[in-house]
């Protein structure tokens, strides 16, 4: 979640890029609308962290944050006065989105403040501004009688429950607890705003009125948009005094943070899965490299070749080519109980390499008797390839400096070469080097082009010169 500041002036001075032009700084505006309903039961225990309130979010299909929940909102259209009044577009986009509609009074009303954006890599990723609302519904059954007037009263909105209908960009879901929201599938701004909004209503509908509570937020975020969805510094700003929610800005910010963690340890409602382990590893580590998309690309790689290999002996050495950062390489070593080392050759240091050994080393460090390793190797896929299996098969010499381990040698079905996106010559390179070896190789191509047939003239090849048991995949 990067540095929370306590004032607008610390947050500003901490994201100052003096070559930024003050015209660089102009944002795209967007609307962006939180819809809440009351919990049915009506509870109303303090004690019991199923909270009173439930909250419709959309979980997007297609474009920009595909797979993330969010609220419901969009980029503001000069037409129907939106720049002017925000609560037009944000109409708009609920409407179309979920087919809820509210009335411009409504949303007026539900204004909540701005949330504003900036990024590291400003050229690629313009500012934005979000004008933020929150609504407030009164789910109905098909069939119950809306009555206007007790709405009126609260400003919530009766609506029935077949009236919510989502589009082919976003589909919309109700949690029915405010606590079991995906924060793990959300932008990472979700879990410090939306997490105190959330909190304050959910205290607040145990009061005789509603506090409304007003703020504006300003996040700065890393470099790699929506797939490093990691912030640098972050400060928010209460308009409003809440009585619900007394005390400092900062305290109430941070009480949201640590309700929401402590809840999910105490009730054990997330019990994360060895993925999500080690995803909240790099995240809690503030490791960017690999990203979410690359970190999700190796984890399904990784899988998908060690169902199709079966024998974990198939992979006691394992060998990253082109792998960068190692995630590739790193994740045999946490995923299979008998993977001793793994190589990443690279001829370029990647940044995030010493990230994934500090975030990850701990699934696969052990006692001494049983060392495994993640090593490195810049060197060229031609030399360094060839030169490491011969070391591995104790075919020559030890040709370099690097450290190796005493174990004894190697059979060429005990070896894999991986390589993920490997575009054109590194698939075709890498995949007759381990056929020549008579190595397991699997590999998820890029780029790859077959105008004259290279692929069957590659294949027979690899048919001929490939005379042991050796198995060979093509994601």
């Amino acid at each position: 979640l990067g540095a929370r500041h306590v004032s607008l002036e610390s947050f500003r001075n901490a994201i100052l890029q003096p070559d930024k032009k003050p015209e660089d700084d102009v944002p795209v505006e967007f609307s962006l609308a939180v819809i809440l309903s009351k919990d049915p039961n009506e509870r109303n225990i303090i004690d019991d962290k199923k909270s009173n309130i439930r909250i419709l979010l959309g979980k997007k299909l297609r474009g920009f944050g595909q797979g993330f929940y969010n609220c419901f909102g969009g980029k503001l259209e000069k037409t129907n006065d939106e720049y002017n009044n925000p609560a037009r577009g944000a109409i708009r986009e609920v409407r179309e989105e979920t087919g809820i509609h509210v009335p411009l009074s409504q949303m007026e009303k539900s204004y909540v403040g701005q949330i504003h954006f900036t990024f590291e890599d400003w050229k690629d990723n313009r500012a934005m501004k979000m004008h933020l609302f929150c609504v407030f519904v009164n789910l109905l059954e098909d069939g119950d009688v809306i009555n206007e007037q007790q709405c009126n009263e609260t400003d919530t909105l009766p609506i029935h429950s077949s009236q919510i209908r989502g589009c082919d960009e976003i589909e919309p879901k109700w949690f029915q607890n405010a606590y079991d929201i995906p924060l793990h599938q959300m932008f990472a701004d979700d879990t410090v705003w939306l997490t105190m909004l959330l909190k304050h209503y959910d205290t607040s509908m145990q009061q005789p009125m509603r506090q409304k509570l007003m703020f504006d937020a300003w996040f700065h975020f890393h470099p790699g948009g929506e797939g490093t969805n990691s912030m640098r510094h972050h400060f928010v700003q209460v308009n409003r005094p809440v009585k619900s929610a007394p005390g400092p800005m900062d305290s109430l910010v941070q009480s949201a943070i640590n309700d929401y963690a402590t809840y999910s340890k105490s009730k054990n409602v997330h019990t994360y899965s060895f993925e999500k382990k080690l995803f909240h590893a790099l995240h809690n580590n503030g490791i960017n490299s690999p990203t979410i998309k690359e970190f999700k690309e190796n984890w399904a790689m990784a899988n998908a070749v060690r169902t199709f290999m079966k024998d974990e002996n198939s992979m006691l050495a394992v060998i990253d080519v082109a792998g960068g950062h190692g995630a590739l390489g790193a994740l045999f070593l946490a995923l299979s109980p008998k993977c001793k080392t793994a190589v990443v050759i690279d001829p370029a240091e990647v940044r995030g390499k010493d990230g994934v050994q500090k975030a990850w080393g701990q699934f696969w460090q052990s006692d001494s008797a049983n060392e495994r390793s993640l090593r490195y190797r810049h060197e060229c896929l031609r030399t360094g390839l060839r030169d490491e299996l011969n070391c591995m098969l104790s075919k020559q010499k030890i040709a370099d400096n690097h450290e190796r381990n005493s174990s004894p040698p190697l059979f060429p079905t005990n070896i894999l070469v991986v390589a993920c996106h490997a575009c054109q010559h590194l698939t075709d390179e890498t995949l007759e080097i381990a056929s020549e070896y008579g190595v397991n190789v699997a590999v998820m191509p890029c780029c790859q082009k077959d105008h004259d047939g290279w692929w069957k003239g590659l294949t027979k090849r690899l048919v001929k010169s490939n005379n042991t048991e050796s198995t060979s995949l093509s994601v």
